[in-house]
């Protein structure tokens, strides 16, 4: 997913650098894996997972807005909306948002596949890459 850091943030207690982005479907904040730390204001290319394990029906449910989403609240609880593509046998389920797809790592009976889900994470990484 293509994205602008709108803020970085570096925790020296925890040594975690976080960020502040924006991309197409709204702003969120995450944990930036990369060596490098990122730059304002510039643009990158990301894969998201969620940092925890997440449980359908409490932290995933279902919704009739079929709407694309990524946002946070006050307390960095970061909101993820979309498409549920697809769920691997260890509770590994991809969300799609817009045309890239996201980790969400899972546990309970899962919701049904190509159904619209909002995902509600405490944390999110956000590993750069290179297209």
């Amino acid at each position: 997913m293509r994205i602008q850091i709108t803020d970085v943030l570096f925790d020296e207690e925890t040594g975690l650098t976080m960020v502040e982005f924006s991309n197409p479907f709204g702003v969120g904040v995450g944990e930036w894996r990369g060596e490098a730390p990122p730059e304002r204001y510039n643009h990158y290319h990301v894969e998201i997972e969620t940092a925890n394990r997440l449980t359908w029906g409490q932290d995933i449910v279902l919704v009739s807005d079929e709407h694309f989403v990524i946002d946070y609240d006050l307390n960095q609880l970061v909101t993820l909306q979309g498409k549920l593509e697809s769920i691997q046998p260890d509770g590994v389920a991809y969300i799609l948002i817009g045309a890239v797809l996201v980790t969400v790592k899972t546990s309970g009976d899962p919701l049904p596949l190509d159904s619209f889900v909002r995902v509600h994470a405490d944390r999110i990484n956000l590993y750069p890459y290179e297209p």
